[in-house]
């Protein structure tokens, strides 16, 4: 039996959740939520412990979130440092950690079969952990890792800079809450060090401290057996005295609190700050106003009003206003910062070239648009929170219960500061608060120009700014200051725009939120578990077809929609060759529609519903998504448009600079992304280098733009239409939209050139001769990188596994994804643990089929990943090398016990079905686009079945025979790639002798590449998989004469037995 508890108020739940909560405080003062989720095959587990960055000791910052770290390296009940990542492997979990300013958050995933075995390891890290020296010494170097990678993230720099403008004493908002070798050791030793981590985990890991939650599919009655008394062993007061003398205060913010006393964290005498930024792509301007705290009045905080208004998109915004003249290219609004004591609000708007010269244009609208707020009538900002608050109802009710992995860290850290009943409903405003007129009114009083912060974000702007140079002390940035005159002497000539005005009434808020008449009863409640079904083709035209699903899962009023405009012509040229300039012409039509639409479609964000628009090797494809009532609307709305409404050349001149900066700072980014590209254009060599794309995106001309857009859209040879639309929609409101796409897109004259013919094209792809690897050694562009990045790439040699009508290579992939399992945790433990070579450090499988997505790829592989700084490159593919070995003993010592239970754990995660109707469609949609050009009746719509009991049949012998073959055998193929940081630059030697020539051969079949140009070379040596990518395969699908579509009550079946295709390549 449990220990005796004091039940606390039932959570109020939106009536899409069907599952069971139960709230308790248990007698040590731990606040916990209990979920019953029948149908999820997982189980969940959080805690948050009230304590985080902010109350780092000032000579000790980093203290918080080091104590995270090793607070998982064992414990007196489990001191195997590794054995908690262990038992998480073989349950086929995850776990993760994360410190904020206010709390840090634990939590982890398994099959509900082993959540027994998890949690009791679980607790014990926050009863009585190990944090031995040792642990110190090494996990030091995890978090300097972690450091060193955020160094070069502009977005850290730019917080860091904000932070030290912060008074010193101001809730821990001026400190440095990462850590770093220096901080957190610095002279001291690692004895020490451990004292500290111990008296900081007493002080503040204690359950009076704690809010958790634990889900799964166990009844209520299970989980508080297992649960409650495992949380409650967790101590409630810890009396050891602090080491040294260091005195760790509980966070200000509760002073704050008790004191009621407002008082801003940054001081009058900052207020225009210039930051250069190290990637050239970021432009921006940011207005922040230090407002009094917002945070405990909940659904009737006024932020929430003033971020919409701020914020909102469509005509008479401050947005509308910017990008009609030119100057902005996004805007958000919003709380940069909060706590119990104050809130930070901002405004950020990301500049356009013109914008960059004319920023201080960006004042003139926030200013302008606040004093309009000021003056605008009570009646129509009640109008507008009324709104507001009936969309937040409606998405709260019709919201559908998500993934435990993300449900309980969620509900965990808002126990902290919420009582029980509100946890779920907090944010939502189901009680209909009214409009908070006396705080929205305070709050606008605030957003003046005597309080305010402005963060101006560019290399140009910096180099002409004159205002006073200083220097950031963790992370070296170096920003310059003006002080309050001179934003005063920039407001002065400063006139508020013309023409902004309040939003008007939405029109896109849905009418009925009923379900469709035609869903079967039993289909009129929740039922997650059930097996995902497919679509079904509903109509079939020379010009296209619908494939349509009713929604018999969800039981909720949305709907999907999946447009695919298939035309040889979005990415190739005549001869059927990939172009890269019309891969490029296709991007940029695309980005320049949804720039120019943002405020036509932005009221449709807000009530619920979405679209997006892209342009690939396959051909164009418009995706929506939202409430089912009026979808089909807004979908051909967006079509219309799309279609028949040219760009405008200002927004084609908008977003071409905006891909050349971004393409132009690519080497900017973390070394392993460039690692990853450069593997990729191995096997990939036709998309270019980055110097290529960006020569093609800067001599992309308006009118070529437009001309690809009538190839492409209007030009009704060699196109070919596929629609799928799934949810909460019958099949007569799926033939209305497939009839409207077929007006909007036109259907005579299809096929003029080809006879009715139907072309596609899939992905190429190149395949690696056995024995042969490639070694590419390149030096990161990014001056200022510290760390390198190794990744290596194993390429299979058979057909891999596709569904149950394509078995080829089915054992094979089946073996390679229980290994891969297998491998991540050894893997994580040796190199990151152990060897402590970096923050990253990760392993994948890339295969045919992926229990999560569609992802293709012709043949099996198997990557793995490492950042270091600690290492040469060259070094760290040795110590890869010899972790491969030696993981073949591993497999080949394994107990048969934890064979089976990684074989369970996996079998269980791969039956998991979809939880959300965005993501069934989305994969369905995706399934057609791959795979219905070469056999309508032969889509693989789910191979997870097939796969996972192939996995249950699996022997050692299976296992270590494909791991021979693609990994450590002398047959094997790979791609080994090294990007070099500065700190071990890479010298044209690999261990000491001088590199290879990029035209000549090592041992083994090793060539070293040290291009660009090298790389793409030996990738065009390299053979296309099956012809994949070498012509057009052109299909004939012989409609009138093939297939027969029989309809009966109530359902729509198709015959695929008579469906006729003639390939040609």
């Amino acid at each position: 039996m449990p220990p005796p508890y004091t039940p606390l108020p039932p959570p109020t739940q939106s009536p899409s959740d069907t599952r069971q909560h139960k709230s308790y405080l248990l007698p040590n003062n731990l606040t916990l939520l209990l979920t019953s989720s029948p149908t999820s095959p997982k189980s969940s587990a959080s805690i948050s412990v009230n304590v985080g960055a902010g109350a780092d000791p000032p000579s000790l910052p980093g203290l918080a979130h080091f104590c995270e770290h090793m607070v998982f390296l064992g414990s007196k009940a489990y001191p195997e440092e590794n054995g908690y990542k262990k038992i998480i492997s073989q349950s086929g979990g995850s776990s993760n950690a994360s410190t904020s300013m206010e709390s840090t958050a634990f939590k982890f995933v398994t099959t509900s079969s082993h959540l027994s075995d998890v949690l009791p390891c679980f607790t014990s890290f926050f009863i009585e952990p190990l944090m031995t020296e040792s642990g110190v010494g090494r996990e030091v170097n995890a978090v300097d890792s972690e450091n060193s990678k955020n160094l070069t993230s502009d977005a850290r720099r730019r917080l860091q800079v904000l932070k030290s403008l912060a008074h010193p004493t101001s809730s821990g908002y001026s400190n440095f809450s990462t850590g770093s070798t220096s901080t957190i050791i610095g002279s001291r030793t690692t004895s020490s060090v451990r004292s500290h981590l111990l008296d900081f985990h007493k002080l503040h890991y204690k359950s009076s401290n704690m809010s958790a939650c634990v889900v799964g599919p166990q009844s209520l009655p299970e989980l508080e057996d297992l649960v409650i008394p495992l949380f409650n062993s967790i101590p409630s007061v810890h009396t050891s005295p602090p080491t040294e003398g260091i005195v760790y205060d509980s966070m200000l913010r509760y002073e704050r609190t008790s004191s009621k006393v407002y008082e801003s964290s940054w001081p009058g005498e900052n207020q225009v700050y210039t930051v250069a930024p190290l990637r050239s792509s970021l432009r921006s301007v940011s207005v922040m106003f230090p407002l009094r705290p917002c945070k405990h009045l909940k659904d009737s905080n006024p932020l929430k009003i003033l971020s919409h208004l701020l914020g909102h998109e469509s005509q008479g915004s401050v947005y509308f206003y910017l990008q009609r003249e030119g100057l902005c290219e996004g805007l958000s609004a919003g709380v940069r910062m909060e706590d119990d004591g104050q809130s930070l609000f901002q405004v950020k708007m990301e500049l356009t070239v013109k914008g960059e010269r004319k920023w201080e244009e960006g004042f003139k609208a926030v200013f302008g648009y606040v004093q309009m707020l000021k003056e605008a009538g009570k009646e129509d900002l009640e109008r507008i929170w009324k709104e507001k608050t009936e969309v937040q109802k409606m998405h709260f009710s019709m919201s559908s219960p998500g993934e435990p992995y993300a449900f309980a860290p969620y509900v965990a850290r808002r126990l902290g500061r919420l009582n029980t009943e509100e946890v779920l409903r907090s944010g939502s405003m189901v009680n209909n608060p009214e409009f908070p007129e006396k705080e929205f009114y305070e709050v606008l009083d605030m957003c003046n120009e005597e309080n305010c912060l402005v963060e101006v974000v560019s290399q140009r702007l910096y180099a002409e700014c004159e205002g006073e140079v200083r220097k950031e002390k963790w992370y070296g940035v170096e920003y310059k200051v003006e002080g309050k005159e001179g934003l005063k002497e920039k407001l002065k000539t400063i006139v508020p725009p013309q023409g902004l005005m309040l939003p008007p009434p939405n029109t896109y808020i849905p009418s009925s939120l009923e379900l469709n008449r035609n869903v079967p009863p039993d289909c009129k409640v929740p039922q997650i578990s059930k097996p995902c079904s497919p679509p079904i083709l509903l109509s079939s035209a020379p010009w296209g077809r619908l494939f349509h699903k009713l929604d018999d899962r969800y039981a909720l009023p949305i709907s999907y929609a999946s447009l695919l405009i298939r035309s040889p012509k979005s990415c190739h040229s005549s001869n059927g060759e990939f172009s890269l300039k019309r891969e490029t012409l296709g991007q940029l039509y695309v980005s320049a529609f949804e720039h120019g639409m943002k405020s036509v479609f932005y009221e449709a964000g807000i009530a619920g519903m979405g679209y997006g628009v892209g342009s690939t090797r396959g051909g164009v494809s418009l995706k929506c998504h939202g409430y089912s009532d009026k979808l089909g609307e807004f979908c051909g709305d967006v079509l219309q448009r799309f279609v028949n409404d040219d760009i405008e050349e200002e927004w084609f001149k908008v977003v071409q600079e905006r891909k050349v900066r971004s393409l132009k700072s690519f080497y900017k980014e973390r070394p392993d992304y460039y690692a990853s590209f450069l593997e990729g254009l191995c096997l990939e060599p036709e998309k270019g280098s980055i110097d290529d794309m960006v020569e093609a995106m800067e001599g992309a001309k308006f009118e070529e733009v437009l001309q690809w857009k009538q190839e492409v859209l209007k030009d009704h040879k060699d196109r070919f239409i596929d629609l799928t639309y799934m949810g909460n929609v019958d099949s007569d409101e799926a033939k209305d939209l497939f009839d409207r796409v077929g007006h909007v897109l036109g259907t005579e004259g299809f096929g003029e050139n080809g006879d009715g013919q139907v072309s596609c094209m899939a992905k190429e792809t190149r395949l690696m001769d056995e024995g042969r690897e490639y070694r590419i050694h390149v030096q990161s562009k990014n001056e200022d990188e510290e760390n390198g990045a190794v990744t290596v790439l194993f390429q299979g040699k058979e057909q891999s596994f596709t569904g149950r009508n394509f078995n080829e290579g089915l054992r094979g992939t089946a073996s390679l994804k229980l290994v891969g399992h297998m491998l991540r945790e050894p893997l994580f433990n040796e190199l990151r643990t152990k060897q402590t070579l970096g923050y990253i450090v990760s392993s994948n499988l890339e295969s045919h089929f992926s229990a999560t997505n569609n992802k293709v790829s012709k043949v099996d592989a198997v990557g793995i990943t490492v950042v270091s700084k600690k290492a040469d490159p060259s070094d760290i593919v040795d110590r890869i090398d010899k972790f491969l070995l030696d993981f073949t003993g591993i497999l080949k010592s394994m107990p048969e016990s934890e064979i089976e239970n990684h074989k369970s754990s996996l079998y269980k995660k791969m039956l998991d079905p979809w939880k959300k109707l965005h993501y069934e469609a989305s994969d369905a949609a995706g399934r057609i686009r791959r795979y219905a050009p070469e056999g309508l009746g032969d889509i693989p719509w789910d191979p997870a079945p097939t796969l996972a009991e192939e996995i249950t049949k699996l022997t050692r012998e299976d296992m270590l025979r494909s791991w021979e073959t693609l990994v450590v055998g002398r047959k094997r193929s790979r791609i080994v790639t090294c990007v070099h940081g500065k700190l071990f630059p890479y010298k044209g030697n690999i261990h000491g002798k001088v590199g290879l020539s990029a035209s000549m051969f090592g041992a083994g079949g090793k060539k070293v590449l040290t291009s660009v140009g090298d790389v793409r070379s030996a990738g065009f040596d390299l053979c296309k998989i099956d012809g994949v990518g070498s012509g057009w395969r052109k299909l004939r699908l012989r409609v009138a004469l093939g297939l027969r579509v029989g309809v009966v009550v109530g359902a729509v079946g198709v015959l695929c037995g008579g469906l006729g295709l003639d390939k040609k390549k």
